[in-house]
């Protein structure tokens, strides 16, 4: 009875560490998808998008959160898997809730590719915790 016994405690034990370490690889995802902390944003290709394989775009979105920006990755769609792409901003800044309006984002993908073909991830800290993680575009 005694090994019974130990042996559903140990079954407890390694299913609550079992649970510990989804909710926190996968917090992030969940929560960005619950409560995001902006919305998909609206994107336009500026007309000065280069032949050379970059893209520049603009667009608006609003930040429902309050929460602070840590990263932005801009995918590819490929057949087999996608690839994180190079990107540059035209100036970085810290931006509060409410609408926000972008431009001069470079992308290093052609410009035909970024609407239908690419995603955007965006990452932010609204609790010690884990990173956000919101769908950005599409």
């Amino acid at each position: 009875m005694t090994f019974l016994h130990d042996l559903e405690r140990s079954g407890k034990w390694i299913l609550g560490v079992l649970v510990a370490f989804f909710v926190l690889h996968n917090g992030g995802i969940v929560e960005g998808m619950i409560a995001p902390v902006v919305t998909i944003a609206k994107i336009t290709i500026s007309e000065n998008s280069t032949h050379d394989g970059w893209a520049e775009v603009s667009g608006e979105f609003d930040k429902i959160r309050d929460c602070r920006f840590e990263s932005l990755e801009w995918y590819w769609k490929g057949e087999k898997s996608d690839s994180r792409i190079a990107m540059t901003f035209s100036k970085t800044q810290t931006r509060g809730a409410g609408h926000q309006v972008f431009d001069k984002w470079r992308l290093q993908m052609p410009a035909d590719q970024v609407k239908g073909n690419s995603y955007v991830l965006v990452y932010h800290s609204c609790h010690p915790i884990w990173k956000t993680v919101t769908r950005f575009y599409p």
